[in-house]
């Protein structure tokens, strides 16, 4: 894992979580997801559905090989390390660095396979590998300055890969309007990002022995932490895999195109998890349940201001998106309405985990997740009949909504600190 240009020492932050912060965060998640949004919507409106199904389908398994990585390198580093004392933080991120290298090894062999399953291309299959490579090594670039509270370098860092994006994108699109002109593009530009943004002190470790055990042993709960992730791309990204297995591609790019539009949510709730998780992991520490239970619930409430803002929004300007954006792309009005609701249940859930994490009940969270996993595959195999695809969505929106009432019900009972309230 690839330190970034700060001291060896990574020092604890101390500020507390100020509105500059959140805002910065906000712009880093949101040029991001701005971006994955450039690269969807020309694949949209300028090819088929067959097209960006294939895109979809390699996006969404770079998705899950972050949301793994999530698990397995961001939350150790976001909770455990930011708990951690002085003297035990260069260990820690020393074995992390070893886990990371190895995890982003794997993801590039399992993505590119899955490039040329779906797409038959051994040039996609390379251009996926190497998407989520360097997905995975801006990830935790960007984990790293959350966990020094320098939110600055990290909007930096987003609007240069935007940037660069857009650039690369624009020649690359210009010669080839295909799924790989796009992976291709989001590949390059985030490596230019990462040169960048040089390491001032890079570390090469000497090779860790027993490194799993080592990491087992240091980061108590993180194997809990890294099912979650994995029974949370279950609950929402199941459906891309049944669909790409029972009807193919250009329904996989139907259903994900009516996600589009709130994909930009999805991501700042990502954003509201790495400016919120070290902070409210350090007001835990300090026994200060009340301001973390307060900024849980302002979570909560900005996601689902946020979803209705986007909400309003697509509702008034339908009729241009469905005939500009959604031309080739019939009858997807009900899936971006169910994808509306489905986004706004996913996000209440995941500002609920962030207190979870932090108060490290990641076994709570694991076993809820299971549950949900294992009901959300059960209820997909009816994609497998002739039934309208809004169904998976009825399917992950039923299953949300019971993870919800769980967390709220059962997650928080036994924590010393009523639901409500004003903050301190």
């Amino acid at each position: 894992m690839a330190s970034t240009n700060t001291t060896p020492s990574i020092a604890r932050p101390k500020a507390p979580l100020g509105i500059g912060a959140v805002v910065l965060s906000f712009v880093d998640q949101g040029l991001h997801s701005l971006g994955s949004l450039v690269l969807s919507a020309f694949l949209i409106a300028g090819t088929d559905p067959a097209t960006f199904g294939r895109f979809a389908f390699v996006t969404t398994c770079a998705l899950v090989a972050a949301s793994l990585h999530y698990g397995a390198i961001g939350v150790p580093l976001l909770v455990h390390v930011r708990q951690a004392h002085a003297a035990d933080r260069m260990q820690q991120l020393a074995i992390l660095r070893s886990v990371d290298l190895r995890f982003r090894a794997a993801a590039a062999l399992v993505v590119g396979l899955a490039a040329f399953w779906a797409s038959g291309s051994i040039a996609t299959a390379l251009a996926g590998a190497a998407f989520v490579v360097a997905w995975l090594a801006r990830e935790t670039r960007r984990n790293l300055f959350y966990l020094e509270g320098d939110s600055r370098s990290a909007a930096r860092f987003g609007a240069t890969s935007f940037v660069l994006l857009l650039l690369v994108y624009a020649i690359l699109f210009y010669l080839e309007r295909s799924e790989l002109a796009a992976l291709m593009a989001a590949a390059l530009s985030t490596v230019l990002a990462l040169a960048a943004f040089p390491a001032r002190h890079e570390r090469n470790d000497a090779a860790i022995t027993g490194l799993l055990q080592r990491y087992r042993q240091t980061f108590p709960g993180a194997g809990w932490s890294l099912l979650n992730s994995a029974t949370n791309e279950a609950q929402t990204r199941a459906h891309v895999l049944v669909i790409q297995l029972v009807r193919g591609a250009d329904q996989v790019g139907l259903i994900e195109a009516g996600r589009i539009l709130w994909a930009p949510l999805q991501l700042m709730g990502s954003a509201w998890q790495r400016v919120a998780q070290p902070r409210i992991a350090g007001l835990v520490e300090a026994g200060d349940l009340a301001t973390a239970r307060w900024l849980t619930l302002a979570g909560i409430g900005l996601m689902v201001a946020a979803t209705a803002f986007c909400g309003g929004a697509i509702a008034a300007l339908w009729p241009l998106i469905e005939r500009h954006l959604f031309a080739k792309f019939s009858d997807i009005g009900p899936l971006v309405a169910g994808w509306g609701f489905v986004s706004l249940l996913v996000l209440s859930n995941w500002s609920l985990v962030v207190f979870l994490n932090a108060t490290r009940r990641f076994r709570l969270i694991a076993m809820v997740g299971i549950a949900a996993a294992t009901a959300t595959t059960g209820l997909l195999a009816a994609l497998a009949f002739d039934v309208d695809l809004v169904i998976a969505l009825v399917a992950m929106a039923v299953v949300q909504l019971a993870m919800l009432t769980a967390f709220l019900l059962v997650g928080l009972r036994n924590v010393a600190m009523p639901l409500g309230g004003s903050r301190p």
